[in-house]
Formats: structure tokens, C-alpha cells, sequence
């Protein structure tokens, strides 16, 4: 087993943080990433707003990767943005005792 080094990603605008909280704790609930209606809802957009303004920056800076082009859930997080969820909820003093036992999990392997 080899061992990576995680390299630390780039700072996140408020709302992509807000977008990155909302597909991290949809995964705790659910175990899936939210398809682009769900994401669309639990943000409080407009059913036919493109969400690429909000999900490409994620995936550029290495947030979020893509799963495939067509598929209904076509992303997924990557380990450096679970390890950035623990510092981002700390410094929003969020409590969500859901994402911070998945982060936990997650972390642990």
C-alpha cells in the first residue's frame, strides 16, 4: 500500500464552501452525491439554473472529481476535500454530527 501526501487545495470562495458543505453532508446522509435537482434544491436555486458556475470551480481546484459525463450523480469528493471539511465546519462553527462522523470515517479509511 503506498502512502500519498495530500497537497493542500486552494481557498474556496463563501459560496463554493456553501456548495462543498451541502455535497459532503448530502454524501453523510445519503452515501451518494446529490444528482444536479437535488443539489439545485438544497441550495435554493431556480429548478433550470446550470450548476457549472457553482461545481466546475470545485473540480478545477481538486474538490471534487468527476464519476462520468452522463451519470446522474457525476461527482464525487476527493480525500483532500474531506480533510478540508474538518478545518472549514471549525472555522464556520458549524455542528453537523452527521458530516463529522462521515469525515471521521472517511478519514480512517
Amino acid at each position: 500500500m503506498t502512502i500519498q501526501t495530500l497537497q493542500p487545495l486552494p481557498a474556496l470562495t463563501e459560496r463554493q464552501e456553501d456548495v462543498l458543505i451541502v455535497i459532503a453532508d448530502w454524501y453523510a446522509r445519503w452515501r451518494q452525491s446529490p444528482s444536479a435537482s437535488e443539489l439545485r434544491a438544497e441550495l435554493g436555486l431556480a429548478p433550470r439554473t446550470n450548476l457549472a458556475g457553482y461545481v466546475a470551480p470545485l473540480v478545477e481546484s481538486g474538490y471534487l472529481e468527476p464519476v462520468g459525463r452522463y451519470q446522474r450523480r457525476p461527482y464525487r469528493m476527493t480525500p483532500q476535500a474531506v480533510e478540508a471539511l474538518t478545518g472549514l465546519l471549525e472555522q464556520r462553527k458549524e455542528n453537523r454530527p452527521e458530516l463529522r462522523a462521515f469525515i471521521e470515517q472517511f478519514s480512517q479509511g
